[in-house]
C-alpha cells in the first residue's frame, strides 16, 4: 500500500514536468502492483502496451526490455508460464541487441523456468 501511494503521488508530478521516462517507470511499477493484486493479465497487458509505446517514443530500449522482463517475472510468479516466456523472449532479444549479456543470462533463466512444469495438487 505504501509503494502504491508513493507511485500514485509521483505520477502527476512526472506528468506536470513532462518527464516521460519518470512517467513510464511509474506506470510500469503501478501495472505490476495491479497485476499482483487483481491477477487480471489481459488488463495488465493492455497497460503494458501503453507503457512500451511510450518507451518506444522516447527511445528507451533498456526500459522497454526491463518492462518486458519484469512483466515476465511477475507472470511467472503467478504461474502463467507461456505468457512469461513470451515476454522474457522479447526482453532477451532487446537486452542482447543493446549488449547486456548478464541480463540476457537472467532472461535465459526466466525462459528456462517458464518451461518447467508446475506441480499439481
Amino acid at each position: 500500500p505504501e509503494a502504491r501511494a508513493r507511485y500514485e503521488e509521483a505520477l502527476p508530478l512526472y506528468r506536470s514536468i513532462g518527464d516521460k521516462l519518470g512517467e513510464a517507470n511509474t506506470l510500469s511499477a503501478l501495472l505490476r502492483l495491479r497485476l499482483a493484486e487483481t491477477r487480471n493479465i489481459q488488463a495488465a497487458e493492455r497497460e503494458l502496451e501503453q507503457v512500451l509505446a511510450m518507451r518506444r517514443r522516447i527511445g528507451d530500449s533498456y526500459g522497454l526490455a526491463a518492462d518486458c522482463g519484469n512483466f515476465a517475472i511477475a507472470l511467472l510468479n503467478l504461474g502463467h508460464q507461456a505468457k512469461a516466456k513470451e515476454y522474457a523472449l522479447k526482453a532477451r532479444s532487446i537486452f542482447e541487441k543493446i549488449g547486456l549479456p548478464s541480463i540476457v543470462e537472467m532472461m535465459d533463466s526466466v525462459i528456462a523456468a517458464s518451461n518447467d512444469e508446475l506441480p499439481t495438487d
